[in-house]
């Protein structure tokens, strides 16, 4: 809604947020931090830029007006994320592809893409990795077996192996990259719902 019609979400939001601050204060919490689903390991933040884009798998999307409300409620942004929008034609330039050689020849990285036959080990390989990486990050928390399981299983059908990279030094992975096709392409055009 408009700026002019915001106050009687204002005064929810406010109402909703306060009901939140006394719970947690009964419990001995002195800090509140989100918008979280349920921690930084899945959809986290609140999106404040790029409402021009449609909304992306796995990403944060909201209306644009939520960030007023929650700073009309009192509270305060801490941390900037970010998100990047990557095409081909921008990503694996001549120079890139070039740089990347000259690297893993004189490194002796290698790199190689998702193995679907052995999909529970490469799956176990990646949760190690990622945990690993990962526990540097503002706000990390380890993701569980049971998550990235989970993760793994509603990923799978529209893995395409080639766009999971695994990167090894020496015979030992040290990382992985991994992107997914945005089925909410798909799904906009889908009138049927199915």
């Amino acid at each position: 809604p408009p700026r002019s019609t915001l106050f009687p979400y204002t005064t929810l939001f406010r109402s909703l947020f306060d009901v939140a601050r006394l719970w947690l204060k009964e419990r001995g919490v002195t800090a509140m931090r989100g918008p979280a689903n349920p921690s930084v390991n899945d959809e986290w933040g609140l999106l404040i830029d790029g409402f021009d884009d449609p909304p992306t798998l796995l990403m944060t999307y909201n209306p644009r007006y939520y960030a007023q409300l929650i700073e009309n409620a009192g509270l305060k942004k801490v941390k900037d994320m970010y998100a990047y929008s990557l095409h081909d034609e921008r990503v694996m330039t001549e120079r890139l592809i070039r740089v990347t050689e000259a690297i893993r020849q004189r490194e002796g990285m290698t790199f190689r893409t998702l193995d679907m036959k052995n999909f529970k080990r490469e799956v176990e390989l990646i949760k190690y990795l990622y945990n690993a990486a990962w526990q540097y990050n503002w706000g990390a928390v380890p993701m569980t077996d049971e998550e990235f399981d989970a993760m793994a299983k509603d990923l799978k059908p529209i893995v395409d192996p080639e766009l999971i990279i695994i990167a090894e030094f020496k015979g030992k992975p040290i990382g992985f990259a991994l992107s997914v096709p945005d089925l909410n392409m798909a799904l906009k055009y889908n009138r049927s719902g199915r």
